[in-house]
């Protein structure tokens, strides 16, 4: 396939799916609303990789850093839920609120 946006454009019709990663898929689902992302249940983990200009690699240790410290508290995992998975458009309870839960000004 020549590029992905091919396939979302319709040029390839002799293809029914397109398999991305998750994250990826989500991004091209906000340009092509008309498709969907499903991940797949079990979760198929494959490593994927991040373009960085060669010999970089004080930066590829920056990288790598940051991803550290961002799986170690579980900031990742929670992003993925919230922006790949769906967890954003749950619907949640309000917050507490004073005006509303003591004084019972707002509905």
């Amino acid at each position: 396939m020549d590029s992905i946006q091919a396939f979302f454009a319709g040029e390839r019709q002799d293809l029914d799916g397109l398999i991305l990663p998750a994250q990826e898929g989500a991004a091209w689902n906000v340009l092509y609303p008309e498709h969907a992302v499903v991940i797949p249940r079990p979760e198929i983990h494959r490593p994927v990789g991040l373009a960085v200009r060669r010999n970089d690699w004080e930066w590829v240790r920056l990288l790598d850093r940051f991803l550290d410290f961002e799986e170690m508290d579980g900031t990742l995992q929670q992003l993925s839920e919230y922006w790949v998975e769906g967890d954003g458009t749950k619907d949640q309870k309000p917050r507490w609120c004073v005006l509303r839960d003591v004084l019972h000004w707002v509905p």
